[in-house]
C-alpha cells in the first residue's frame, strides 16, 4: 500500500455524516447512489439538487453530497437541503485540510470525490457535480432500467446541453452521441465523449475509487471511465438529460489556467502507465498536443513525449486511422 493510499484510508475513517446515521435515508437500501461534490457553487447548487430530487423512480435512491469547505454560502444551502430532505440526502461537511493531500513532488490530490463515492451504498452510482444539473425527471429511471436489463454494461451515459457562461453566445449541445451504441475506449478518450453529469455506472468500490489517487491525474473522470471499461461495456444514448455548465470557476477552465502544457503531457504519460492497453491512444494525443503547441510557438518538454518514438513504427497505422477519424469528426460537428 502506498503512502497516499494509507493517508486516504486514514482520513476516510474520520468522515462524519451530517445529522448522524439514524435519518430516514439511512434506513433504506438504495439501488442508486447519486454523488454530488461541490465547492464554491452557491449560484448553482440549488439547481443541481433540485434536478436530482425531482427524479421519478419506483426504486429507492440516496443523494450523497460532499461539501468541500465552501465559504460562499454553498455549505449553508447544502445544510438547508439536508434538513428538508432527510429521507434522501446524506451530507458530508468536509474541510480542505482533510480532503487535499500534497504529494512528494507538490501535486495536490483531492479526496472529496473518492470519499463521496466510498460512502455510496447503491448498486449503481450516478454523478452530478454541483455546477451541473439534470433536466429530465426520468433520467435515473431510464439508466437504471438499462443497466438492470444489460448486465454486460458497466457504464452508461448520454448527451448534454452546454450552458456557456464564459461565452454566452456560444451555447451548444454536447452531442458526441449520434446513435445509441457501445463505445470503445479509443473513442471516449480522443473525443471526450462522456459528460460527467450524464453517467451511471456499477458500484465496484475500491476497484475504481483507488485509481484516482494517482498524483499525476489532473482530471479524475477519464481514469474512472477507462477503469470501468475493464469490467464491462460502455453504452452511450442520444438523449439530452443534463446540462454541463462552463464558467470561469469550473474545473476544466481553471485546470487550463493553472496547469502547464507539460503537466498535461505528464497526465497522459501517467494514463499510459496505468492503462497500458490504451497506451497507443494516449501516445497519439501527446503527439497531437505537441504538434499543435509547436505550431503555436509554445515550448514543450520533449522528455514528456519521448515514449512516442518507440510507438511511431509499430503503431503508425493506428495513428493515421485515429487522425483521419479525428478530422472527420471535427468536420461533421461544424
Amino acid at each position: 500500500m502506498t503512502e497516499i493510499e494509507k493517508e486516504y484510508y486514514r482520513r476516510l475513517a474520520l468522515q462524519e455524516e451530517y445529522g448522524g446515521t439514524n435519518k430516514p435515508v439511512n434506513k433504506i437500501i438504495p439501488l442508486v447512489s447519486v454523488v454530488t461534490i461541490t465547492y464554491q457553487h452557491a449560484p448553482y447548487i440549488r439547481q443541481c439538487l433540485d434536478g436530482i430530487l425531482m427524479q421519478e423512480t419506483d426504486f429507492p435512491y440516496e443523494l450523497i453530497i460532499g461539501e468541500d469547505g465552501s465559504t460562499d454560502g454553498t455549505r449553508e444551502i447544502c445544510i438547508e437541503y439536508a434538513n428538508s430532505h432527510p429521507d434522501k440526502i446524506r451530507l458530508f461537511l468536509r474541510d480542505r485540510k482533510l480532503t487535499q493531500y500534497v504529494g512528494e513532488q507538490g501535486q495536490t490530490i483531492r479526496f472529496n470525490g473518492s470519499f463521496s463515492q466510498a460512502a455510496a451504498r447503491g448498486k449503481y452510482i450516478a454523478l452530478c457535480e454541483g455546477d451541473d444539473y439534470w433536466i429530465h425527471e426520468s433520467k435515473l429511471a431510464n439508466q437504471f432500467n438499462l443497466l438492470e436489463s444489460n448486465n454486460d454494461i458497466s457504464l452508461c451515459f448520454h448527451n448534454a446541453k452546454v450552458l456557456n457562461e464564459i461565452k454566452p453566445n456560444d451555447n451548444r449541445v454536447y452531442n458526441r452521441v449520434r446513435n445509441c451504441r457501445y463505445y470503445r475506449c479509443e473513442e471516449i478518450v480522443i473525443q471526450w465523449t462522456i459528460p460527467t453529469a450524464s453517467v451511471m455506472f456499477k458500484n465496484l468500490g475500491d476497484k475504481i475509487i483507488m485509481v484516482n489517487l494517482n498524483p499525476s491525474f489532473i482530471f479524475g473522470d477519464l481514469p474512472l471511465w477507462i477503469s470501468l471499461s475493464k469490467y464491462g461495456k460502455l453504452f452511450g444514448s442520444k438523449e439530452y438529460d443534463c446540462v454541463y455548465r462552463r464558467h470561469s470557476d469550473g474545473l476544466l477552465y481553471q485546470a487550463k489556467k493553472t496547469h502547464t502544457l507539460n503537466e498535461f503531457l505528464q497526465y497522459y504519460n501517467a494514463l499510459s502507465q496505468v492503462f497500458p492497453n490504451c497506451k497507443y491512444v494516449f501516445e497519439y494525443i501527446k503527439l497531437k498536443i505537441s504538434i499543435i503547441s509547436i505550431i503555436k510557438g509554445k515550448r514543450i518538454d520533449f522528455n514528456a513525449i519521448k515514449s512516442v518514438n518507440s510507438y511511431k513504427a509499430t503503431h503508425i497505422h493506428r495513428y493515421i486511422i485515429m487522425f483521419v477519424k479525428d478530422i472527420i469528426y471535427h468536420i461533421s460537428r461544424k
